[in-house]
């Protein structure tokens, strides 16, 4: 699965991103997550402030510190998938635990 970062960040906060991605590729058995600059990637991440997360997902939740969106084919095949979460978490692990909760 191609993932692509859609949010300017820092190095530190790109390895964290790939760090999860890694965690995940060692559990998983079919998907593979690879982190890049795809023009049409399969998963991507926005790193938003809270009050942003409105413009990505309509209805989001005043305060969540992660969401998720996906779109299917008829056929339920994955077409795309997003993922947003709050620049505002700065506990350390806690902006890996969301992203990995997301994408899961």
């Amino acid at each position: 699965m191609q993932v692509r970062l859609m949010s300017a960040c820092t190095a530190a906060v790109q390895a964290e991103v790939a760090h999860v991605l890694g965690e995940l590729n060692a559990i998983s058995r079919s998907t593979q997550f690879v982190l890049g600059d795809q023009a049409e990637p399969d998963l991507k991440i926005y790193l938003v402030p809270k009050k942003e997360m409105g413009r990505l997902f309509h209805g989001a939740q005043e305060g969540s510190n992660g969401m998720f969106g996906f779109e299917t084919s008829a056929c339920g095949e994955s077409l795309s998938t997003t993922v947003a979460v709050s620049t505002g978490v700065e506990l350390p692990g806690w902006k890996e635990s969301i992203i990995r909760e997301e994408i899961a």
